[in-house]
């Protein structure tokens, strides 16, 4: 990923594409598996992951934020992906409706499938923006103002990430007494 940007950009952007791609055609031909998600999950979180580190090492001074985004996102999907299958759901995505300790945001979040789409796409955008303005400013600076642009939304998206693990704690937790309680 340190060099030959071009190439490195377009695979990853075909990547997202593709993922977008394969979940919309899983859930079309109802085709979706609890091993297809956890498949899905894992390599979401690789290639970002992969992306962070090298932010890390592109921009030293904020290696710091880049490998505290990369356990936020590794950490809180993790364990709400955790939840899911403990519960016996098919996705992560699946749910949250009837949660009552579930924020109205992450309710939104999920039900929502344009603003999922959006988050997902926009905080892609503010890192992947970040990569190629290491190597280029692109014309009319173009990734340094989609990055100024995407910034608060990939905050936001970690907020998100957030709630989506306390919450997962939460059910854990509610399992836990649950089973403490049939014993």
């Amino acid at each position: 990923m340190q060099s030959y940007y071009t190439v490195c950009s377009f695979c990853y952007g075909l990547s997202v594409a593709l993922d977008m791609v394969d979940g919309f055609a899983a859930r079309t031909f109802n085709q979706s598996s609890r091993f297809g998600a956890l498949l899905d999950m894992l390599t979401d979180r690789c290639g970002t992951m992969a992306l962070l580190h090298t932010l890390g090492i592109f921009y030293p001074s904020y290696s710091f934020f880049f490998s505290l985004s990369s356990i936020i996102d590794i950490s809180m999907h993790w364990i709400h992906c955790h939840v899911s299958v403990v519960k016996g759901q098919i996705s992560h995505k699946t749910g949250l409706k009837d949660s009552t300790i579930t924020p109205f945001i992450l309710r939104y979040y999920y039900e929502n499938k344009p603003f999922l789409t959006f988050m997902c796409f926009i905080n892609e955008v503010f890192y992947s923006s970040l990569y190629m303005s290491h190597f280029t400013t692109g014309r009319f600076y173009i990734f340094y103002i989609l990055s100024v642009v995407a910034f608060p939304f990939a905050m936001f998206k970690s907020v998100l990430a957030l709630l989506q693990g306390y919450v997962a704690a939460m059910k854990v937790v509610e399992i836990d007494i649950k089973e403490r309680h049939t014993q």
